[in-house]
């Protein structure tokens, strides 16, 4: 028989699917020997296992005899209960499932994550739709129907696009993988020349742009043979291309047809930059239809290559210069021209605004430098998934960590593993004492919003205020704490709230139903209050801004934001938005900044030990101009 204490361990560790020991230990005041014997016992009895001081729900006998006594749901069951939820649905909001599956979002995002590529769901900004066989392209959107290179590879190119792109897919089983797994919203529009890639968007019913360039095709083959080449590549302004090659032996790169070599060749003379993708099998191999690499050597950002090569075969066949990666499931490591430095990257698995950028900026930085190579490792954002992967790093001896993985409960024991081994540390948007922090300066973006915002209310509302709402976690984070707790502190001393306290919203914390409480207090408040609504981040002001509007009247109310991309743009054009403005972090500057100053640290320069990068008030009155 379980106590009660081991019962209410048990459904917190469910919950949230993986808990450090420091954060049961925060729920439960008990001394520290009574904790390790409780998890102990759990642990001997199958119901838990700890790793790296991090505590994880068992999948054993005893453990799926307490979910069934206590109705809850085993992971497959879960990702069952998932699709009979959605089935026949539009959109059904991740909260909403958490909260019926009693169970974190972080643990419905990952079951989600899995439904998704099988193909029978997709994400949007905090919910999730059904896919219908024979709608949605769900044969053509299973990873498992591609050879598993072409799931890595292509996940790997996946990662160097970003929302606004133009992007050219050519013939080729991993420009198809791209196509299938591209964000179908997010204004990305695709040049292609192949019709399996236009059938596999249009099954989809991808969203953005399609090009399909003009032309004749054989009966035998995919691939269009595009007339009128060099007019019909150009006015599409490409911004990366991605280029499937078949073969390459003695420093030339074949490709499957005459047609896909001429193809790519014009789309190389007019695309800002090119990607290479080629099986390790086909290394050494002599083909027919050579593509001229040489004309388009500095376009080239990555020649990408599966892990069935090592290192010693890749540097034997290719030239020093070419910057060749090789990607396994869970790393990435790129060659630099003389290997001078080697970097460890440890980023978020997060494909999220914000991260996206940074990653994007930092492989960017790194491409300009031939005397770096970079060794990356993606995590969960998880303390055991986090701490796994930076010893992977360790193994590997780098000269410098940079650590973008914004777990704060591993923070310490990175910092302590890298002094011990003599390893420079650079921390991104987490400050640490062990590191050198680059990233946002958290009191002076709160202080830009408030002023904005005081202003606001002193001129427009009389300064009147009647509520504050704050969509954050409630004092655990400290990087919330001071971005966001620090605007509110500045209006509370400057404007009269009638309600004293800030209602929080906790919209990144297990097991809450943010969107449910929102409704609640809207539902609740009278619509002639005049209401401020601060957002901590992009998935709140976008996962808001529908239910905010539809209950509230744009002239009592503001939304302010931190950070800003395309679609909090246009939002704020929207006639009678009631986004007053967003504090701006430049996300896609960070790579430049972050490599200038890990360089400097490893030259031995002097280095202070924070660096903050640029912030911007942008104001809806500045979109609409």
């Amino acid at each position: 028989m379980l106590s009660h204490r081991q019962a209410a361990i048990l459904r917190m560790v469910h919950k949230s699917g993986s808990l450090s020991v420091a954060a049961i230990a925060e729920a439960f005041p008990v001394s520290r020997e009574t904790l390790r014997k409780e998890l102990v016992s759990l642990e001997s009895s199958g119901y838990l296992r700890r790793r790296y001081g991090a505590v994880e729900f068992a999948d054993s006998e005893a453990s799926r005899q307490w979910l069934s006594a206590e109705q809850r749901l085993t992971s497959s069951q879960r990702k069952e209960k998932i699709l009979e939820l959605i089935k026949g649905r539009r959109n059904v909001r991740i909260s909403a499932l958490a909260a019926r599956l009693k169970v974190s979002g972080i643990t419905v995002r990952s079951d989600l994550q899995a439904l998704e590529r099988a193909g029978l769901a997709v994400r949007k900004h905090g919910s999730v739709s059904p896919i219908a066989a024979g709608e949605g392209g769900a044969e053509a959107a299973a990873p498992d129907s591609f050879p598993p290179t072409a799931r890595v590879l292509g996940e790997h190119a996946l990662l160097r696009i970003s929302p606004g792109d133009t992007i050219y897919l050519g013939s080729g089983e991993i420009p198809r993988y791209i196509a299938a797994f591209l964000p179908a919203d997010a204004n990305i529009a695709v040049a292609t020349d192949d019709l399996d890639i236009l059938a596999m968007l249009r099954r989809r019913r991808y969203a953005s742009p399609i090009h399909l360039l003009p032309g004749r095709v054989r009966s035998d083959s995919p691939t269009i043979a595009v007339e009128n080449a060099q007019s019909a590549y150009a006015k599409l302004a490409i911004g990366k291309a991605f280029l499937a090659i078949s073969s390459y032996a003695d420093g030339t790169y074949y490709m499957e047809s005459p047609e896909a070599a001429a193809n790519a060749a014009e789309a190389a003379r007019n695309a800002a930059a090119l990607y290479f993708v080629l099986e390790s099998v086909m290394l050494d191999k002599r083909g027919k239809h050579a593509f001229p690499y040489r004309d388009f050597r500095d376009k080239v950002q990555e020649i990408l290559i599966d892990d069935s090569v090592d290192q010693s075969v890749i540097d034997y066949l290719f030239p020093r210069r070419d910057p060749v990666v090789i990607q396994g499931a869970d790393f990435s490591y790129k060659r630099g021209r003389r290997q001078r430095y080697r970097i460890g990257f440890l980023v978020d698995r997060d494909r999220g605004f914000f991260i996206q950028e940074v990653y994007n900026s930092v492989l960017d930085a790194v491409a300009e430098h031939g005397n770096v190579s970079l060794e990356i490792r993606e995590t969960d954002r998880g303390f055991y998934s986090t701490i796994k992967n930076v010893d992977v790093l360790l193994n590997e001896n780098p000269d410098l960590i940079i650590n973008f993985s914004l777990c704060a409960e591993s923070l310490s024991y990175i910092g302590d593993k890298c002094r011990a081994r003599g390893i420079k540390l650079m921390t991104i948007d987490l400050q640490d004492r062990e590191s050198v922090y680059f990233g946002a300066d958290n009191a002076l973006a709160g202080a830009l919003a408030a002023n904005n915002t005081i202003q606001y209310i002193q001129e427009q509302w009389k300064g009147r205020l009647d509520h504050i709402v704050v969509f954050a976690r409630r004092g655990i984070d400290p990087i919330t704490n001071l971005r966001v707790m620090s605007v509110v502190e500045r209006i509370q001393a400057e404007i009269c709230c009638s309600s004293p306290e800030p209602e929080v919203i906790e919209w990144d914390t297990p097991n809450e139903a943010p969107r449910e409480a929102l409704l609640k207090f809207l539902l609740d408040v009278p619509r002639s209050d005049k209401v401020l609504f601060i957002t901590f981040n992009l998935p709140h002001i976008l996962g808001s801004y529908e239910l905010i509007t539809q209950h509230r009247d744009a002239r009592d109310t503001l939304i302010v934001g931190q950070n800003f991309n395309e679609q909090v743009q246009e939002l704020m054009r929207r006639p009678d938005s009631p986004i007053l403005g967003c504090v701006h972090y430049s996300p896609e500057r960070y790579g430049k900044q972050v490599l200038d100053i890990a360089l400097r640290m490893l030259s031995g320069e002097r280095v202070d030990p924070v660096n903050y990068t640029a912030h911007t008030w942008i104001s809806r009155e500045s979109v609409l101009r």
